[in-house]
C-alpha cells in the first residue's frame, strides 16, 4: 500500500510540476521582452512543459532541446523576442520561474515549481547576431551551473538549487556575465533539470541579449545543443533517490568557460606580440 501510494504521489508531482522561465531581471528592471516565445508541446503557452518526458523519452535529442519548443505546432523558440536585452558584462541577472498553483497545491511552496522536482541550474551563452532561428553546430559555452547546494546525505535533507534556490530567492536563480566576455549580440540558454521521474525532465528556455563592456574573450571551446548530450549522460541518469553511498550529482554538459585564465592568455599573447614588435623596431 505504501509503495503505491508513494508511486500515485509522483504521478500527481510529475503531471502538475511543471515551470517556466517568465522574466529576467535585469539592472533592477524586470522585463519579459527578449525571452523567446515561450510554447509547449501543444501549441499552448502555459504552463511549461518539459523537453523530455514520458511522452518524449529522447527529447534532449531534438531540436526542442536548444531553446524550447520548435516543432510545429509547438513553434516559438525560434521565433524572435519582441527586443533583445542590454547586458553589461560582469552584472548579475535573475531569471524568474513561474509554476503556478493548482487547486491540491500550495502557492507558498508550488508556485515556482513543484517541490518534487529536485534538479540543477544550467546557463550557457552562445554569440548569436540574428533576429530569430537557432545555432547550428558547435555554438554554446556554459557560463553557470549549481545542483547541490547543500548536502546532508538523507534525501529530504538535500537542498538543490531547484527547488530549494527558487523557493528560498522568491523564484529566482541568478547568474553572472562574466566580466571578461566580449560585447556583441548572444543568445542566453536557461534550463533546469528536473530529476524526479526516470526520465529526467529539462525546462528551456533562451532569451536575446546584448552583452556590453570592455571584455575581450570569446570562448572557443563550444558544444553543439543538441548533440553533446546525451539521454545517457550520467547527469540525466542519476538516481536522486539513492540513500546508501550516492554519489555525487554529475552534471550535464561541460564545466563553465574559464574566462579568467582565457583572459590571461589573451594578456600574454598582447605582451607577447607587443615584445616582438619593439625588437623588430630596434634592430
Amino acid at each position: 500500500m505504501e509503495c503505491r501510494l508513494f508511486s500515485i504521489l509522483l504521478f500527481v508531482a510529475a503531471a502538475a510540476g511543471h515551470t517556466q522561465l517568465t522574466n529576467l531581471t535585469i539592472a533592477g528592471r524586470i522585463t519579459n521582452e527578449c525571452i523567446r516565445p515561450i510554447m509547449n508541446w501543444d501549441g499552448q503557452t502555459a504552463p511549461g512543459f518539459p523537453i523530455a518526458d514520458g511522452k518524449f523519452p529522447n527529447g534532449v535529442m531534438g531540436i526542442n532541446y536548444t531553446c524550447g519548443w520548435t516543432d510545429a505546432p509547438r513553434s516559438g523558440a525560434a521565433l524572435p523576442s519582441a527586443k533583445v536585452c542590454e547586458i553589461a558584462a560582469g552584472s548579475t541577472v535573475r531569471s524568474s520561474w513561474w509554476h503556478g498553483a493548482g487547486a491540491t497545491e500550495d502557492p507558498k511552496v508550488d508556485s515556482y515549481i513543484h517541490n518534487s522536482h529536485h534538479g540543477p541550474f544550467i546557463v550557457y551563452m552562445a554569440k548569436w547576431d540574428q533576429n530569430g532561428g537557432l545555432p547550428n553546430g558547435p555554438a554554446w559555452f556554459k557560463i553557470h551551473e549549481s545542483a547541490i547546494l547543500k548536502d546532508n546525505r538523507e534525501f529530504w535533507n538535500v537542498e538543490w538549487a531547484s527547488p530549494h534556490g527558487l523557493n528560498q530567492n522568491g523564484g529566482g536563480l541568478d547568474v553572472t556575465i562574466p566580466e571578461q566576455l566580449a560585447p556583441g549580440r548572444y543568445l542566453m540558454r536557461f534550463e533546469i533539470i528536473a530529476l524526479h521521474d526516470t526520465i529526467k525532465q529539462p525546462y528551456v528556455h533562451c532569451a536575446d541579449v546584448s552583452i556590453t563592456g570592455t571584455g575581450s574573450v570569446q570562448p572557443t571551446e563550444l558544444i553543439s545543443i543538441p548533440g553533446t548530450i546525451l539521454v545517457t549522460d550520467p547527469g540525466l541518469t542519476y538516481d536522486m533517490y539513492q540513500l546508501d553511498n550516492r554519489p555525487p550529482y554529475p552534471i550535464p554538459g561541460p564545466r563553465p568557460y574559464n574566462f579568467t585564465a582565457a583572459a590571461s592568455d589573451t594578456s600574454m599573447l598582447t605582451i607577447s606580440i607587443a615584445l616582438t614588435t619593439l625588437a623588430v623596431l630596434f634592430n
